[in-house]
């Protein structure tokens, strides 16, 4: 650890608090998208961000219960809409031939 006697240095006290703020985003932004049935794009791409740095056990826990919440369908996202909304219906069906 990074200490001048007692004292912690003041870069890695900073880099602790940003990585403090960083979890309680996680879990903020999927309590939000549990509350409203909603994550939207910005939400979506924070989140994307967060998860590529360091993040704790809880911040996984409500991770995957978003993950969850979506595939049950008790969230919607917006990329989700965004892309499906560009699509034509003939293109869905195309796209579903070839992927079986």
């Amino acid at each position: 650890m990074d200490t001048v006697g007692d004292t912690i240095s003041p870069d890695l006290e900073q880099t602790s608090k940003e990585g403090q703020e960083g979890m309680n985003l996680i879990c903020e932004i999927t309590q939000q998208a549990l509350l409203t049935g909603y994550l939207t794009l910005e939400s979506e791409n924070q989140l994307r961000q967060l998860l590529s740095r360091n993040y704790g056990t809880e911040d996984l826990k409500a991770f995957i219960r978003l993950q969850q919440a979506v595939m049950e369908g008790l969230v919607r996202q917006e990329s989700r809409e965004r892309f499906f909304s560009r699509l034509s219906p003939g293109s869905c069906i195309q796209e579903v031939a070839i992927a079986t």
